[in-house]
């Protein structure tokens, strides 16, 4: 690390939320001005097409999150590889999985209109998980 540190930078290491560590971002205290923008400008022309960025806006006060960047005086740059799945990314994919397998849960519901789903709630909670995988699998009730 640089031995010389600007004013957002000692700002950043100094936030109670930072508990005097520096954050996952590549570049921090960046100002938000012209000088930033500038760097901004060449960072981006330099950067290896691999590689995906994001910027997240600062200002003075104890924050964990960033703000609007018209708002901030200053910034940090995130850098991550471009096919690196995030948390988010993994979020997503499991909300979707999780939504589809109750929308084909609720369809085999709606087609086995014969079959008396409130009449089997005497069943402990261990058989009726196993009739609803075999539901799904397809092997029908009380196989």
């Amino acid at each position: 690390m640089s031995e010389t540190i600007n004013k957002f930078q000692a700002r950043l290491l100094a936030n109670p939320c930072n508990k005097k560590e520096i954050g996952n971002y590549l570049f921090y205290g960046v100002p938000n001005d012209f000088e930033g923008e500038l760097f901004m400008k060449l960072f981006k022309r330099f950067l290896n097409p691999k590689f995906k960025y994001y910027r997240q806006f600062r200002k003075s006060g104890s924050w964990s999150h960033s703000v609007n960047s018209t708002d901030g005086d200053s910034f940090v740059i995130y850098v991550d590889d471009k096919k690196k799945k995030t948390l988010a990314d993994e979020y997503i994919q499991s909300n979707i999985k999780l939504r589809k397998k109750l929308k084909m849960v609720e369809d085999i519901c709606k087609a086995d209109s014969t079959y008396d789903w409130d009449s089997n709630l005497e069943n402990n909670p261990q058989d009726e998980f196993k009739e609803i995988v075999n539901i799904i699998k397809g092997k029908g009730i009380h196989s």
